[in-house]
């Protein structure tokens, strides 16, 4: 969570060391180690590999692989999901009992079942709709998520009940120093990162978006292949995170996410039109206040709301001499939820 507390009752020199994967390990000496309540900062470490030589059991030639330089970083690259586009949860499907549902689907299936068994959270509130596109690529936006906790054995009993696994995504802080600014561009959508202080050294902000740029192309492609005469797939989610340090041992936390898909498909079949729409959306907002007392203990408060909606409209025009005939169908279903959350470690 953060918050570490040490009780030191030693007179012989001693050093407190700071280390994490990727990056420089930092020291203070033993003069500096009283009454400390201050924020430590890493630099990324850059760690130079020798030439790789990959042999065959034959004894065939040799293929050799030459770096330069390998910077290792807290967050490795995300693997490549569907059409180039960056997907956080192509990443799980490497673990072990874990598979994609389908080639083109962002879905994980674990231990054979389907991915409607999993729970798929962002910060602990539940996201019931974790797919773009029918399931082409997941909401979660790889340039937010600062890291995913995923449980699919002895799954703790704070998360909602699922026979499979719980995906658990967190946002990252913004940076408190400086501000940046990153764009992305796949075949699939355009994205844009923003983040930097509010008030120097004690808030931040970060936001982020994307949005699809498939109806570029992609109407042209189906109808070239007579799958659809007419076609719209747009998709976008935003997500942002507001962060205030109140004291060194407490923060304020507000953060939000939304998400939707808009899909249009159209066909003229023998003097009929048929039209199908589907639509989407997922909206989420949490307040969390996290605090270290005196005596090692750990509290953090969460206040969230999150909901769910979904339309499907479906109508089939019959083209007549006279006056055509219109049938339609029309489905709505949606969920809110509101959430107070009590933890204490």
């Amino acid at each position: 969570n953060g918050f570490f507390r040490i009780e030191l009752n030693i007179e012989s020199p001693i050093s407190l060391c700071f280390s994490y994967l990727g990056y420089e390990t930092l020291c203070i000496e033993s003069e500096e180690l009283t009454n400390i309540s201050s924020d430590f900062l890493l630099f990324p470490k850059k760690t130079e590999i020798e030439e790789v030589i990959i042999r065959e059991y034959s004894g065939g030639d040799e293929l050799r692989v030459f770096v330069d330089k390998y910077q290792s970083r807290a967050s490795t690259d995300i693997i490549p999901g569907s059409m180039g586009a960056t997907d956080v949860l192509r990443e799980l499907s490497l673990q072990p009992g874990v598979s994609r549902a389908n080639d083109l689907s962002s879905g994980i299936s674990v231990r054979g079942l389907p991915s409607s068994s999993n729970a798929y959270l962002l910060d602990g509130v539940h996201i019931y709709e974790p797919n773009h596109a029918f399931g082409l690529y997941s909401v979660f936006n790889e340039k937010a998520i600062n890291n995913i906790r995923f449980y699919k054995s002895s799954i703790p009993q704070s998360f909602p009940s699922r026979i499979s696994s719980v995906v658990d995504n967190h946002l990252k802080a913004g940076n408190y120093n400086k501000m940046g600014l990153n764009l992305s561009l796949s075949n699939a959508a355009l994205g844009a990162e923003a983040e930097g202080p509010l008030i120097k050294g004690k808030s931040s902000f970060l936001i982020s978006s994307r949005k699809s740029i498939l109806d570029f192309y992609l109407p042209a492609i189906l109808k070239k292949y007579e799958v659809s005469e007419d076609a719209n797939l747009d998709f976008w989610d935003l997500s942002f995170n507001i962060s205030h340090r109140i004291k060194a041992t407490q923060s304020l936390e507000l953060l939000g996410f939304s998400s939707a898909d808009k899909i249009r498909i159209t066909n003229h079949p023998e003097g009929r039109v048929l039209q199908n729409k589907v639509d989407w959306s997922n909206n989420l907002l949490s307040l969390k206040w996290k605090a270290l007392f005196r005596n090692n203990l750990v509290t953090q408060t969460q206040i969230a709301y999150t909901s769910y909606e979904n339309q499907k409209d479906s109508r089939l025009s019959v083209l007549l001499e006279e006056d055509p005939l219109y049938y339609q169908l029309a489905l709505r279903s949606g969920i809110t939820d509101l959430l107070l959350k009590q933890n204490f470690q």
